[in-house]
């Protein structure tokens, strides 16, 4: 079975920075913004595309024949200080070319890692295979989010304001299918 190509675009991590109370996001209109991808503790760089996104460029990834969990893993400008970004929202659009019963599971669809916390939020379904599917979540304790897994409880307010506050890194997850 050949391998299926799974595509992503962020349409904008919209997240508030302490430093310049800036909002801080990826469209990728000329590069692919040292985004990375994470397939089985292999660190790669995404296809940057110009155009074909839901709004203008995106970064692909073909992913392997394995039962592995596949991660898009944030640059650097979205590490630091986010403790501006509670109650504002992460948003970013998603196009897979498979979808279907995963034969791993995964550590969660949105994971912000940080020393304090590792916040995990599952999407409410797959993406659509072949369409753009969009989505967007509150940084809020009371939004879903969970301390540790998907599985675990939600963090506490303190929680949640303290990994803001140091962000190491953001995984969005893209594969949705054992292809």
């Amino acid at each position: 079975m050949p391998s299926g190509k799974i595509i992503f675009f962020v349409v904008g991590l919209i997240f508030y920075s302490v430093k310049s109370s800036a909002q801080v996001s990826s469209n990728f209109s000329s590069s692919d913004e040292s985004w990375t991808v994470i397939d089985n503790f292999t660190n790669t760089t995404p296809i940057y595309n110009a155009s074909g996104g839901n709004t203008g460029g995106y970064i692909s990834y073909t992913a392997p024949l394995s039962n592995t969990n596949v991660y898009f893993v944030s640059p650097s400008k979205f590490s630091g200080n986010f403790s501006a970004s509670y109650n504002q929202s992460i948003s970013f659009d998603l196009k897979v070319s498979a979808t279907g019963t995963d034969a791993v599971p995964s550590f969660g669809d949105v994971v912000i890692f940080s020393p304090s916390a590792t916040l995990v939020h599952q999407l409410p379904s797959n993406p659509v295979t072949g369409a753009w599917t969009s989505y967007s979540f509150v940084l809020n304790e009371t939004q879903g989010w969970h301390n540790g897994c998907y599985t675990c409880s939600a963090p506490s307010q303190t929680q949640m304001k303290q990994a803001l506050q140091n962000i190491t890194k953001i995984q969005i997850r893209l594969k949705y299918a054992t292809i």
